[in-house]
């Protein structure tokens, strides 16, 4: 599926339900484009995405480690876990970019180097 057919009349996305019918590369572009607007630049860009690859090589929003039950686009765990379980729409991609932004803004003892 393309990207432009990904996209619902309106400029409306369906995330949840469609998200895991594109292509990987068509992923990767949407979560550039993401972090790409919320001001991180190209090389910030790079690394958070080869992260994220590392973490969960199909950017599924709703895989689950079997072993340690991380969830997630970044396999969240514990605490962090819980934090997006609560947003209301954890296996929404934009939500979880939307909470990963957030966690990478934030103050939490594990990005005050960052």
């Amino acid at each position: 599926m393309r990207l432009k057919e990904f996209m619902q009349p309106g400029g409306k996305v369906d995330y949840q339900k469609d998200w895991n019918k594109i292509s990987m590369n068509e992923k990767v572009q949407f979560i550039k484009g993401f972090l790409g607007k919320k001001g991180y630049t190209p090389p910030q860009i790079g690394a958070i995405v080869g992260n994220l690859l590392q973490e969960n090589d199909t950017l599924v929003t709703s895989r689950e480690n079997k072993t340690s039950r991380a969830l997630g686009i970044a396999q969240w765990l514990g605490p962090r876990k819980k934090a997006l379980m609560s947003t209301g729409n954890p296996y929404n991609i934009v939500t979880q970019l939307e909470y990963l932004d957030k966690e990478l803004r934030g103050n939490d003892h594990w990005t005050n180097n960052i």
